[in-house]
């Protein structure tokens, strides 16, 4: 690892460690939404009368797969919320087929957001960001396919976005969309990311770098890489309501300034998972592993 890296990503962690005496919980509010599929539940952050930020997870993630992203789009005017999928989590109803050609069926997952936008009364004056990894990212992207849909989303933020159908079909997106990618993630093919890239009209392809891969990083990846991943996010999105933080979001160092709850509110997914970040040297929340230098050695 260079000396500059080791140097900012240590100035990070004082930084943090002097915050955290400062730090109190984010407020969040619960959502219960009758959808097609089933109540869904759902966490938002910020201001409820800001525009909706919709967050959808990975499969069988839930509403907090990207809860370090909840304080930056807050500050930017956004309402983030994250939901639990049908059957997933705290959501009553039964799972939906991860496919990308179900998700347009009747009760399919682009049936669930559109009634998820409805009861945050999304529409064409008032639209919404969509964010999602996985098999969210493709939900993202198969909703916007719909005119009627694309009319009020004003932006697709998409990670490894899972997408099993004709690439032809991304010819008709014609929302701007943000594709983040690790090229040497083991699950989800660089070859399909600059696929995807290239079908979509109005894409930009973002690369993430986690430093030398290794067998066991797969399950802290979104961790290591989160600064990452908020510094392109929120120097890509439209802010609707809050001009950009100048020096606070374009540098790295002044995260914690900005929300340093964001650290604090971080969830580990699993005791193994939590076993590979400490051995890294990272607590659950006390030292968040984001700042781990190890994370990119």
């Amino acid at each position: 690892m260079d000396n500059d890296r080791l140097t900012r990503l240590k100035a990070i962690n004082e930084n943090v460690q002097s915050t955290q005496q400062k730090a109190t919980e984010t407020e969040y509010t619960e959502y219960t939404i009758h959808t097609c599929g089933g109540e869904v539940f759902a966490v938002g952050c910020g201001s409820i009368s800001s525009p909706l930020a919709l967050i959808l997870p990975g499969y069988p993630g839930g509403w907090d797969d990207w809860e370090y992203m909840f304080a930056p789009l807050a500050s930017y005017g956004w309402h983030p919320v994250g939901v639990d999928m049908p059957g997933f989590g705290r959501s009553t109803g039964t799972r939906q087929n991860s496919r990308t050609e179900y998700h347009a069926q009747p009760n399919g997952a682009n049936q669930t957001v559109h009634d998820i936008l409805d009861f945050f009364k999304v529409s064409p004056t008032r639209k919404c960001l969509l964010l999602g990894f996985d098999w969210g990212g493709g939900i993202a992207l198969s909703t916007a396919l719909s005119p009627s849909e694309a009319k009020r989303i004003c932006a697709i933020v998409s990670i490894h976005p899972s997408w099993t159908e004709n690439l032809a079909l991304l010819n008709r997106l014609t929302v701007s969309t943000q594709l983040l990618w690790v090229p040497v993630e083991q699950f989800h093919s660089y070859t399909l990311g600059k696929k995807l890239a290239r079908a979509i009209p109005k894409c930009t392809l973002v690369t993430l770098d986690i430093g030398h891969y290794t067998d066991d990083k797969p399950s802290g990846i979104y961790y290591c890489i989160s600064p990452q991943i908020i510094e392109k996010v929120t120097n890509w999105i439209p802010a609707p309501s809050a001009p950009k933080l100048q020096g606070i979001m374009s540098n790295p160092l002044c995260y914690s300034k900005l929300a340093p709850v964001f650290i604090l509110n971080l969830q580990l997914k699993s005791s193994k998972e939590k076993s590979n970040l400490r051995e890294q040297g990272g607590n659950n929340r006390q030292q968040s592993p984001l700042y781990n230098h190890n994370c990119f050695s």
